[in-house]
């Protein structure tokens, strides 16, 4: 069966009340080569204040980022900022969220090598990452109630993760 929804007002049809005919796709108004079918793209680009605006975040790039770019990623209810910058010759990414409770939001789905422990202000953070490639450092702030992740493409190391995320807090 399928529910149906309008005005708070709910109609239940079985499959068996449909009828589906076949329609040939040169009958179309429209010509099938201009029929396209996605999800909206959830991430559009906006200014540091725009950010600060929607996740109550301040955002402030490190003193010699280039390349600075921030998007606001809106899916549901749910807001997630990201900065992009390049330092270095170094691509990093910075994403916050609000959250309860722990989640990784880097968005990087690789098998890393290492995984260790580390501190980024007064938080526990986990570092991630296949030395001299990708990683990333990704933390939970219980008190401000905001998960973070950061993420380096190329050239990671503990040591530059656990610096560059200390310094963007």
């Amino acid at each position: 069966p399928y529910t149906l929804t309008k005005n708070e007002e709910e109609i239940m049809i079985s499959a068996d009340e449909v009828s589906l005919t076949m329609l040939a796709l040169d009958d179309l108004a429209v010509p099938a080569a201009e029929l396209t079918a996605s999800m909206p793209n959830p991430m559009r680009e906006v200014t540091a204040q725009a950010l600060e605006e929607a996740v109550g975040v301040a955002f402030t790039s490190p003193e010699g980022a280039e390349d600075v770019t921030y998007f606001l990623y809106e899916y549901g209810t749910t807001k997630m900022a990201e900065m992009n910058f390049t330092m270095d010759g170094n691509a990093y990414s910075f994403r916050v969220e609000a959250a309860d409770t722990f989640a990784d939001l880097s968005g990087m789905y690789v098998d890393f090598a290492t995984e260790e422990g580390a501190k980024v202000g007064e938080n526990d953070a986990s570092i991630k990452l296949n030395e001299g490639a990708e990683g990333i450092c990704i933390w939970h702030d219980a008190a401000a109630g905001l998960n973070y992740s950061l993420t380096m493409m190329d050239g990671a190391s503990v040591d530059a993760l656990t610096s560059m995320a200390n310094s963007l807090l």
